[in-house]
């Protein structure tokens, strides 16, 4: 092999090393349709604050239930949740902003067929952009619910789960809840085990994803 070849091997291969890497960079930095689209979504403030208000009556209403209710059921709007995100996760005036780690910011979810996409915007010293994942929950057996988390990219290229998955368990540990990890159709799911059930405290037996909405339902053991 002549130099003059091997070195246009050479620059063929380096041509190709930085037209990944540079596509790479792009995608890193892109921001999914669906987040760009609830970011850019302007929603008049009496609206969105009667909307949170909503979100927190219902879910305190959701405890109460949980406690004393022989049955519940409970629905949350796309709306409702992405409201209260703003008006309570905000980081500078937000009641519960230390809910979220500090390198995230502004959540946004939609509910988009029987599956939540969940975005956020993600800062840090090596890498600033949009994270984002697509949760399906169900419930398999009363008290235990099943997120089945497909499609986690940092802008529109795909992640490895490990280090995610890893942040989520520990999320739910620090609740005194017990997780496991499953594998379904190839799908990485984590099953949250809420404990057994009694004659004082009510299961959770469905949640169901549809029409924009989410509903929790449940009731005490017989």
């Amino acid at each position: 092999m002549t130099k003059k070849r091997l070195g246009l091997i050479c620059l063929g291969m380096l041509a190709v090393l930085a037209a990944i890497g540079g596509y790479a960079l792009w995608a890193v930095h892109q921001v999914p349709d669906f987040y760009e689209d609830l970011i850019a979504a302007e929603i008049d403030p009496g609206v969105r604050q009667a909307e949170a208000k909503k979100f927190t009556q219902r879910t305190l209403q959701l405890v109460d239930d949980v406690k004393q209710a022989k049955d519940w059921s409970h629905e949350f709007s796309q709306r409702q949740v992405n409201s209260w995100f703003i008006e309570e996760l905000d980081g500078t005036k937000g009641k519960y902003a230390d809910l979220l780690p500090p390198e995230a910011r502004d959540p946004r979810v939609k509910i988009d067929g029987d599956a939540v996409l969940v975005g956020f915007k993600y800062h840090h010293s090596r890498w600033s952009g949009v994270v984002s994942l697509r949760v399906r929950p169900w419930v398999p057996r009363p008290n235990r619910l099943a997120l089945e988390i497909t499609g986690v990219k940092a802008g529109t290229l795909p992640i490895p789960l490990d280090n995610v998955l890893k942040k989520i368990e520990r999320q739910f540990q620090s609740r005194g809840w017990r997780v496991q990890w499953r594998q379904t159709g190839g799908n990485d799911v984590l099953v949250v085990d809420f404990g057994p059930g009694d004659k004082k405290r009510s299961v959770l037996k469905s949640v169901q994803v549809a029409d924009g909405k989410v509903r929790v339902s449940g009731s005490k053991p017989e």
